[in-house]
């Protein structure tokens, strides 16, 4: 494990609160929790300690965006009238500033009839055109591991892996190793369905890798932080992960520290919130870009908030607020 020290200087944080595409085969109110709390708006986490042998060697520099739940169907689609370069044009170039964009796509990209999803909260159907692939190409990944890839089914879902990789976008499902320089990098995805981590698959990965990175789909909708999120992060940063981030509830959380052996401190966003959707709740209107860079065996992270308007992605210049 790595080492990490910790620079903090103000900010604040909001908690509110396909097998092939059509060419290849022809309520009750939710109460949301809300609570603010003062912390950096930009972080520096230092003196990573590398896993490579040769200490002296400072590693590759890597810049990551993460952003969170990604739905381009129903409102999304409407509103843009099937513009498919309109919803991410306001924060293009920003995304194209980061070596990796990676994202949680609950749209599955498909033609197939729905099928019910994995979903034990009601029936939504999130399953959107193909032709929508458009609006996603700056993403480097999405993930696919969550509560709606399997709206169209499994068909469905791999009309969406195949349309994704037509896109030149990686779908993420369990591990997916790259290399940055001469260097292992893993991203590990996973979505909590109430079974345990693969904690053994977890640390072998992390031995192997210079970073270790989980970006996981769990939690409770509209809510804050539970204690079963909170367990598996502590799972996670004792099997060897370097950095969390999560999905899924659809409205922001904090970002914490979880203690490490020898003075470690490993980051974990709990959720980065909406990204692009079309709920209508204030809380799920706006979301969090989560920036990590990599320099010099040490961590960067920046938070940049934003706002949904009429199906865009648009930067919150002004601090996140209550509703």
């Amino acid at each position: 494990m790595k080492w990490v020290w910790i620079f903090v200087i103000g900010g604040i944080l909001l908690i509110p609160s396909f097998l092939l595409n059509n060419d290849y085969f022809k309520n009750k109110k939710s109460i949301l929790l809300y609570r603010s709390q003062k912390i950096s708006n930009n972080l520096e986490l230092n003196q990573k300690k590398s896993k490579i042998d040769d200490s002296s060697h400072t590693g590759p520099n890597l810049s990551i965006l993460f952003v969170g739940d990604v739905m381009v169907a129903r409102g999304v689609a409407q509103q843009n009238h099937n513009q498919w370069n309109r919803p991410l044009e306001p924060v293009v170039s920003l995304l194209k500033q980061s070596t990796w964009v990676v994202g949680n796509l609950e749209s599955p990209l498909t033609t197939q009839p729905f099928r019910g999803g994995r979903s034990s909260i009601g029936n939504y159907d999130l399953r959107a055109n193909p032709a929508a692939v458009a609006a996603l190409r700056p993403f480097t990944f999405l993930n696919l591991e969550n509560n709606h890839a399997l709206d169209g089914g499994m068909l469905g879902l791999e009309q969406t892996r195949y349309t994704l990789s037509k896109a030149g976008i990686v779908p993420l499902e369990g591990f997916h190793k790259t290399t940055l320089g001469s260097q292992h990098v893993t991203l590990f995805s996973w979505m909590d369905q109430g079974k345990p981590l693969p904690l053994e698959q977890i640390k072998n990965a992390a031995r192997g890798n210079i970073l270790l990175i989980a970006y996981v789909h769990w939690g409770s909708e509209y809510t804050g932080i539970t204690p079963r999120q909170r367990e598996l992060a502590r799972q996670l940063v004792d099997a060897g992960v370097d950095l969390i981030v999560g999905t899924g509830p659809h409205v922001v959380q904090p970002l914490e520290f979880i203690p490490f052996k020898d003075s470690v401190n490993v980051p974990v966003a709990y959720s980065l919130g909406n990204f692009l959707f079309d709920q209508r709740m204030p809380a799920t209107r706006v979301g969090l870009m989560l920036r990590a860079s990599w320099v010099h065996q040490k961590w960067y992270l920046e938070r940049i908030p934003t706002r949904i308007q009429a199906g865009q992605v648009k930067l919150k210049t002004s601090n996140l607020t209550g509703f």
